[in-house]
């Protein structure tokens, strides 16, 4: 294994928090390196990781080692602590990453990840519907089921994370300092994964906001297998292949003119149900969380 070549920091989280925006601010640095498909998905999936860390290399990192910084940017990794983490820790041996998490207030994170679903055609029901079978689905085991409400118990997840590797190799923002500092929370962050911190890069662009597609029939093809995308995956190879399909989604997306609400008395509800969580999380990383509980 090539340890000059593996990741040095992931931006693990949390999904719907802003990953995409701060991955696009860092990955404009000239010292620092992303492998083209945001989400390698090697950590969290049996068959990727069941054909071990030099294939993951060399599928994503090949070209990398000269480059004193590399990232990685899957979500999911967050949400999925106890088959992560150890995984993590058993490869970097005692010489860990840097662990980047972006919390967003867990009720707005739920919300946007319910639109994102509804968007791409991933969700049919109600919001309040989904929330109820958000456990059954989960136990599934399918892969577009997601937590709307647990993927937002994020000091459930921090612990066990935390279990594993020291706070020290942590670094935590909120959202909101997300949007309203990022220029200053990313030379933070070159100072702190040891490239040139004075390189000026475009923090104004917000990435993945609510969007609705432009064009259903197109998210149908994206989406939906046919004889001319099972010939295409035949001669690309599985990177490209999300990478166009990753491209062509984006592409077709664009922000709604008036984002949709949600019910306030679902809103109150899962303030109360969060609210221990947010409390813990509010000891663990030491910042003031009060205005994502009940008012």
């Amino acid at each position: 294994m090539e340890m000059e070549r593996l990741p040095t920091f992931f931006i693990l989280g949390a999904a719907k928090a802003g990953t995409t925006s701060l991955r696009h601010y860092l990955n404009q640095h000239p010292q620092i390196y992303f492998p083209v498909v945001k989400e390698p998905h090697f950590f969290d999936n049996d068959e990727s990781y069941s054909r071990g860390i030099d294939a993951y290399i060399e599928q994503f990192y090949k070209n990398a080692e000269s480059y004193p910084a590399r990232g990685e940017a899957t979500t999911s990794y967050f949400h999925l602590p106890t088959k992560v983490a150890p995984r993590m820790a058993q490869v970097y041996c005692g010489n860990p990453p840097l662990f980047i998490v972006i919390f967003r207030d867990p009720v707005e994170r739920a919300w946007s990840h319910y639109l994102h679903k509804i968007s791409i055609h991933q969700e049919t029901e109600s919001f309040e519907e989904s929330l109820r079978l958000e456990e059954e689905r989960l136990n599934q085991g399918c892969l577009k089921w997601v937590g709307y409400f647990s993927d937002g118990l994020y000091a459930k997840q921090l612990k066990v994370w935390l279990e594993h590797f020291d706070s020290k190799h942590f670094f935590y923002i909120l959202n909101e300092e997300l949007k309203n500092d990022a220029k200053n929370i990313t030379q933070r962050l070159f100072r702190i994964l040891g490239v040139d911190e004075t390189v000026n890069v475009d923090t104004d662009t917000v990435m993945n906001v609510a969007s609705i597609p432009r064009s259903n029939l197109l998210l149908k093809f994206i989406r939906k297998q046919s004889i001319i995308k099972i010939t295409l995956k035949k001669i690309i190879p599985l990177p490209k292949q999300k990478e166009i399909s990753y491209y062509l989604i984006r592409k077709n997306m664009r922000p709604y003119r008036v984002p949709p609400k949600m019910d306030p008395e679902t809103e109150m509800k899962l303030r109360k149900r969060y609210a221990e969580d947010v409390l813990n999380l509010q000891e663990i990383i030491q910042r003031d969380l009060t205005s994502w509980l009940p008012k």
